[in-house]
């Protein structure tokens, strides 16, 4: 799809025979970028009709529509969107002026389920092997008697984790038990105070810190990614020395920087840097957070005019998810501190709903 004469439209007529999703995808976003909204229309077509169907490209369909100025038809595709509970999802309710979609399914187990579950051998099991830091065999064992018992034994299981405060296990456990509408065990309330605590002296709203947390180490203090990043805020060594300076505190090294308290904090900070980089853009700063401000000063460079064109012209396929899941996750976290109840909450605020992406929005320093 280079800028070489007629070479799209022979790209386009071989498109259909690939039966290439990722190829596909590609295709829609080109048009996308080219703000071609007939193209737009006709390549989520060519997708398979479950990917169609998925709030992405019916969110997009409905753009679309709306665009060419088919009114009933872009409520139609954002009215299917907005059934969904993801970032899209949400921007569809925002342009239907409708309530966000959590589909939050609750559970209550009493003391004596509870104890029931405690004396199962495989809870019993877990731990021991806790007792005596075996945390990889614990989980193994934990995790296997979530797939092979019943739903019903896999919902108790979760509630157990949840008493137990065992945040990443929990969260492993959903994972485990598909237990995909179970929101207040899959976003738990882990390390609450703290986030509290560092998102008041640092200015950060606290619910995007837990947001960040849960898509980067789901909890999990001790978390070590392949590049090296480090602990719940998944902070690389350089980074932590680099925020540890501007703090005038001493310099944590690869094994202190995993303390929960001092990851938040330094993890706080760093957000905080990265969120007056970019004027307080929330979705600027995730990427940044993601993959580097370097990167996104970059691509605002190519200057778009909307926040939906914005993420898909995100080239790194990690990054445009990582900015959906921290905002739409934020979200998550806010409604269920108001009890399950998404009104009131919004997914972007009203300046990042209007502002042109481009230069302007890096703060002058």
């Amino acid at each position: 799809m280079r800028d070489v004469p007629g070479t799209l439209s022979w790209v386009d007529g071989v498109l259909p025979s690939l039966e290439s999703e990722r190829v596909l995808e590609l295709r829609v976003r080109h048009a996308l970028a080219n703000r071609d909204w007939n193209g737009v229309i006709h390549w989520i077509a060519e997708l398979p009709t479950i990917q169609q169907e998925n709030s992405r490209w019916q969110y997009w369909l409905g753009r679309a529509n709306a665009q060419l100025g088919n009114q009933a038809a872009a409520e139609a595709r954002y009215q299917q969107a907005a059934q969904d509970r993801s970032f899209y999802g949400f921007a569809a309710a925002e342009k239907l002026g409708q309530p966000y979609q959590l589909n939050h399914e609750r559970h209550h187990f009493d003391d004596a389920s509870r104890q029931r579950i405690a004396q199962l051998p495989a809870v019993q099991r877990t731990e021991a092997l806790l007792r005596i830091g075996e945390d990889g065999l614990a989980n193994s064992e934990w995790l296997n008697a979530v797939q092979s018992g019943s739903p019903q034994q896999a919902r108790a299981l979760a509630d157990y984790a949840a008493q137990q405060q065992w945040h990443a296990r929990l969260v492993q456990t959903t994972i485990a038990g598909e237990l995909w509408d179970s929101l207040d065990w899959r976003f738990p309330q882990a390390y609450h105070d703290s986030f509290q605590h560092w998102g008041r002296l640092t200015g950060v709203d606290p619910y995007l810190l837990m947001a960040i947390t849960r898509r980067e180490s789901a909890y999990n203090p001790n978390a070590l990614s392949p590049a090296g990043a480090r602990g719940l805020m998944q902070l690389m060594p350089g980074t932590a020395s680099q925020v540890s300076r501007e703090l005038g505190i001493s310099d944590p090294g690869p094994y202190g920087v995993l303390d929960p308290e001092l990851n938040i904090r330094l993890g706080s900070t760093y957000l905080r840097d990265k969120l007056k980089r970019y004027q307080g853009n929330r979705l600027a700063a995730a990427a940044a957070y993601n993959a580097g401000p370097g990167r996104v000063d970059q691509w605002l460079g190519d200057g778009v005019e909307a926040f939906d064109l914005f993420v898909e012209s995100i080239p790194y396929r990690e990054t445009r998810d990582y900015v959906q899941a921290v905002l739409s996750y934020r979200v998550i976290f806010e409604s269920l501190a108001n009890g399950g109840n998404s009104e009131g909450v919004s997914l972007l605020s009203d300046n990042e709903q209007q502002v042109r992406y481009d230069r302007a929005l890096l703060a002058r320093r």
